[in-house]
């Protein structure tokens, strides 16, 4: 059951929209847990708004998760968390 679930989630592709929106959700909830102890930021170039971007689910959060562990622990204010989406070449 474990392996197909593994599987299915490595075929499929969520949008760049779905990641940003998901990471939002994400780093919202960790900022209320955390009393608010950092800001974020996410930004994607406008080229990158214009045309269908997809890639793997799960590709960006654990880069961001770790951000939030540990670059925020011990934070009491203060904290930025910046996650940029640009094109490159």
């Amino acid at each position: 059951m474990i392996n197909k679930l593994i599987t299915d989630l490595s075929h499929n592709k969520i949008s760049l929209e779905e990641e940003v929106r998901t990471l939002d959700n994400f780093l919202s909830l960790e900022q209320l847990r955390m009393n608010h102890a950092f800001d974020y930021d996410i930004n994607v170039t406008q080229d990158l708004k214009e045309i269908d971007v997809f890639f793997p689910p799960m590709l960006v959060q654990p880069f961001v998760e770790n951000a939030v562990i540990h670059g925020m622990n011990g934070k009491t204010k203060d904290g930025l968390i910046v996650v940029e989406f640009e094109k490159e070449g």
